[in-house]
């Protein structure tokens, strides 16, 4: 027999702040068992450098008490593994691809009633504001107004261009295993690329790719690559190789970053009509 002794592997010191963990993870137990849904996620990044600051999922498991889960849907990271129809948060993409076109007038004003595209009605959830500006239609999250942002402005290509160069239907490149590309279908019917201005239809995410593409509007338009591991220490040597951050590229430009986050700030400080409003920290 040979026996070859044990090697030092190397130590991990992760971007992760056990504070916001905490936090993070006693948030989600009181939001689980109030409303009890069938899966919950939390990602916390710090967007300049795209460190993941927290990340959780609920239902999980011990891992002290991995070999006694029963059910294995508890040991899906649905952060980098599920895949999600986004809704209304998938509207910044399509204003920020809006404002980096010159085609968001905050003031241009237009009606929201039911309107027909490709044989589908399309309606702000079942309500008719009438006539109201642009910032209004962002601030009340309208349909119609992204409607007409995404498919009568931009159009197919350049929705479809944004939607890509924010970084949907590839793999973010997070240092952890199994992440999904969560791949987009060609938007191919004038209805298919209304409703992906809304964010519905073919449009699906991860809640990782959502947060990536997010924090390319927070630091100045570059998407950057995730990541939980700060730095890698040899523990033979002592040697420490830090992990730099990642820019993956320029999606929008800096100008154009700047105001969208004006705009979607507006959709939170807006204490009458801002769909964020129950968001709104006082004094932030």
């Amino acid at each position: 027999q040979v026996y070859e002794p044990a090697v030092n592997g190397k130590k991990l010191r992760l971007t992760i702040d056990d504070k916001i963990q905490y936090y993070i993870e006693e948030a989600m137990e009181e939001a689980f068992a109030k409303y009890n849904p069938i899966s919950m996620t939390v990602i916390a990044a710090d967007p300049k450098t795209m460190e993941i600051l927290g990340m959780a999922n609920l239902p999980t498991y011990d891992p002290n008490t991995y070999g006694q889960t029963k059910d294995q849907k508890n040991f899906i990271n649905h952060a980098l593994q599920s895949i999600y129809e986004p809704g209304s948060t998938f509207k910044i993409v399509t204003l920020a691809g809006a404002v980096e076109e010159k085609m968001f007038n905050p003031n241009a004003h237009f009606v929201s009633q039911r309107t027909v595209i490709g044989g589908f009605r399309i309606s702000d959830n079942g309500r008719y504001y009438g006539d109201m500006s642009y910032l209004a239609g962002v601030k009340r999250s309208s349909n119609i107004a992204f409607v007409n942002l995404g498919f009568r402005m931009l159009g197919r290509e350049k929705l479809r261009h944004y939607i890509d160069e924010f970084g949907f239907g590839s793999k973010t490149g997070i240092d952890l295993p199994a992440e999904v590309p969560s791949p987009i279908k060609e938007l191919v019917y004038d209805s298919e690329v209304a409703a992906a201005a809304y964010g519905h239809g073919l449009v699906q995410v991860t809640p990782i790719q959502q947060v990536a593409a997010i924090s390319a509007i927070a630091n100045g338009g570059k998407l950057m690559e995730p990541h939980v591991v700060k730095d890698i220490i040899d523990t033979e040597t002592g040697a420490i190789q830090t992990i730099q951050p990642k820019v993956i590229r320029q999606v929008i430009s800096e100008k154009s970053a700047k105001d969208v986050s004006g705009y979607l700030e507006q959709v939170v400080a807006d204490r009458d009509i801002g769909t964020g409003r129950y968001a709104y920290i006082d004094g932030y």
